[in-house]
């Protein structure tokens, strides 16, 4: 029911490194331009980031199982991995957002200043650390409401 890890490591990462490319590039390509287009390149590259994510939806709920397998210990768990999956993939959208935005406000239209951009992009890091942690915990890990929780915890605290 589950993807492998191979097919769940090419369904984020590849879509998320053409979108991080992309919006790089934009933003690179804005900065030589007019503020105004630089940004518009970098939204649109920043679009299109986040609808290549989207494109590979992970169901919540497990779609097409049996009624045998939604009963008892061994459903509720998958149930609860799908969601927790849900969670970690609408976090590498947040990811692919945030960094377009990062880019606008910084580099392209030059809204905050540029030690800005450290501090933006630091955050944005440990963003991205934490979205590989979460990934690799849903693969490996079990206590999937505690993983959700923390989650939400990491998002509130750090976010």
């Amino acid at each position: 029911m589950t993807n492998s890890p191979v097919q769940a490591f090419s369904g984020t990462v590849v879509p998320l490194a053409v979108a991080l490319v992309g919006i790089a590039a934009a933003a690179g390509a804005g900065m030589y331009l007019s503020p105004l287009l630089g940004g518009a390149l970098t939204l649109l590259a920043t679009g299109l980031g986040a609808w290549l994510l989207m494109r590979q939806p992970v169901e919540v709920y497990l779609v097409g199982a049996s009624l045998s397998e939604l009963t008892g210990q061994r459903g509720r768990r998958e149930e609860l991995r799908q969601r927790a999956r849900w969670f970690v993939h609408m976090r590498w959208v947040a990811v692919v957002v945030s960094f377009g935005l990062i880019l606008v406000a910084v580099p392209v239209s030059r809204f905050l200043p540029p030690p800005a951009l450290v501090l933006l992009g630091g955050w944005w890091l440990v963003l991205v650390a934490a979205n590989f942690a979460f990934s690799r915990w849903v693969r490996t890990g079990e206590r999937f409401e505690r993983q959700i929780t923390v989650q939400g915890l990491v998002d509130l605290w750090w976010c």
